[in-house]
């Protein structure tokens, strides 16, 4: 979820990654765009639809932002395109009582009695989530984004409750958050700091095992798009989207059967990916990009 979609979505086919990027929608009276944004966000669908790569599809930024209409007309688009739909909720405790000030309930049940929620959608955060929430938004198939890292360096104050979701029937993923909020975008790390965050919260150092953690990482990651008869496992028919570590960094150690799942789990650094491939193509190569040059991108970035 951001602005300048498009020119993400050219940068991500140039590279050869894969992309779910989400329109940014908001009311007309609070955002910079030109037009309206749930109609730019219906051009940028059309636009993209069908690409091997890129899922186009909208996204309200948050209740603070979108009004009742603005959030039946997000659905009712992604209903006629058959996109999911991405949106923040109940990331901060202010976001949830100025909303309860307003209208008189919490943000996931306001959304609920409006009859926005459904299946296809991820809600990012979830940190301030009530027992009836968490019931709601697993009855309703909804899927949240845990981002642990950017939840901690903007003081959120509380912890997504992965555990008591999960147990509802709620499907959880992982999500870094963007660059605004998150100085690094590794799953790895996302792994490692969600793991702790839960042990230490629940006081149960068993909560979020290293398997569950990078099930989260993967295969949950794609049931929460919607995605996951193609992707998130390594299976005959699936694609090929995947990743080689070089099992001899230390880091790995000890490389055996019985650790390695830890190991990615709480101590892999990014320095042992070795290769990435998307859809049976290698993107990086022993380490080095295969479909552009990082003195090029490094160069035009600190140029922007």
């Amino acid at each position: 979820m951001y602005y300048f979609q498009d020119a993400t979505a050219r940068a991500a086919v140039g590279l050869g990654a894969r992309g779910f990027l989400g329109w940014a929608v908001l009311d007309a009276d609070k955002t910079t765009q030109h037009g309206d944004p749930v109609d730019n966000a219906a051009g940028f669908i059309r636009r993209w639809r069908g690409h091997p790569l890129i899922q186009p599809l909208p996204a309200p930024q948050g209740v603070y932002v979108d009004s009742e209409e603005t959030w039946r007309r997000t659905r009712e688009l992604a209903d006629r395109e058959r996109t999911p739909i991405t949106y923040h909720l109940s990331e901060t405790l202010r976001e949830v009582h100025d909303h309860e000030a307003a209208h008189g309930k919490r943000p996931a049940i306001w959304l609920d009695e409006i009859g926005f929620l459904g299946p296809g959608q991820i809600a990012a955060h979830g940190v301030w989530l009530t027992r009836r929430e968490i019931e709601i938004l697993a009855a309703r198939k909804v899927a949240v984004a845990h981002c642990a890292s950017s939840n901690a360096k903007l003081a959120t104050g509380g912890i997504c409750p992965v555990v008591d979701l999960r147990r509802a029937g709620a499907v959880v993923g992982l999500g870094t958050d963007s660059v605004a909020s998150n100085n690094s975008l590794s799953m790895l790390r996302e792994m490692h700091v969600a793991g702790l965050f839960q042990k230490h919260h629940r006081w149960e150092a068993g909560a979020l095992g290293h398997q569950e953690l990078l099930d989260l990482a993967t295969r949950e990651g794609a049931r929460a798009l919607g995605r996951d008869a193609e992707l998130g496992s390594l299976e005959p028919g699936k694609i090929a989207d995947l990743s080689l570590f070089n099992l001899d960094h230390p880091t790995l150690q000890p490389a055996t059967p019985e650790a390695i799942v830890s190991h990615l789990a709480y101590s892999a650094s990014e320095e042992a990916v070795d290769s990435v491939y998307v859809a049976g193509v290698p993107v990086v190569r022993h380490r080095r990009l295969e479909g552009a040059d990082w003195a090029t991108i490094r160069s035009e970035a600190a140029a922007a």
